[in-house]
């Protein structure tokens, strides 16, 4: 995935992350609206293991 998103970036293209990645990330809170770059969020303790357990394939039943 981090290839992929350096890849885009480069080429200029909009990022889209993955669904179960993006969930994640507006899961975070926002401590505050800043004036420049909007709402940012903050790292949870938690947030390196959403990450990896979003980012890996989802399991087939």
């Amino acid at each position: 995935m981090w290839a992929d998103t350096l890849a885009a970036c480069h080429d200029g293209l909009t990022l889209r992350l993955p669904p179960r990645v993006a969930a994640v990330v507006h899961q975070l809170p926002v401590a505050t609206d800043d004036e420049d770059h909007g709402e940012i969020p903050q790292p949870s303790p938690t947030l390196v293991d959403d990450l990896a357990h979003a980012s890996a394939p989802a399991a087939r039943a």
